[in-house]
C-alpha cells in the first residue's frame, strides 16, 4: 500500500490496515523487542510491548501519521 493510502486509512481506523501492519511489522518488533529485553523479559512482556504499541497507533494514529497536503 503507498504511503498516503496507509496515512488515510490509519486515520479513519481501517481494522484490515492494522491487521497488515501487524502482520506485516510483527516479526521485525518482535526481533527488536525481544533484543531489549534479552536477559530481563518474558516472552510474555515482549508480548505486551508490541501489543501496547500497536494498541497505542490504534487509539492516536494521528500523531503517528503527518498530514497529507
Amino acid at each position: 500500500m503507498e504511503r498516503e493510502a496507509l496515512a488515510r486509512a490509519l486515520r479513519r481506523r481501517d481494522q484490515r490496515v492494522y491487521e497488515e501492519l501487524m502482520e506485516d511489522y510483527g516479526r521485525l518488533l518482535w526481533t527488536i523487542v525481544s533484543g531489549i529485553l534479552s536477559g530481563v523479559g518474558t516472552r510474555e512482556d515482549v508480548e505486551e510491548v508490541i501489543s501496547d504499541g500497536f494498541w497505542e497507533l490504534w487509539r492516536q494514529a494521528e500523531p503517528f501519521v503527518p498530514q497529507l497536503s
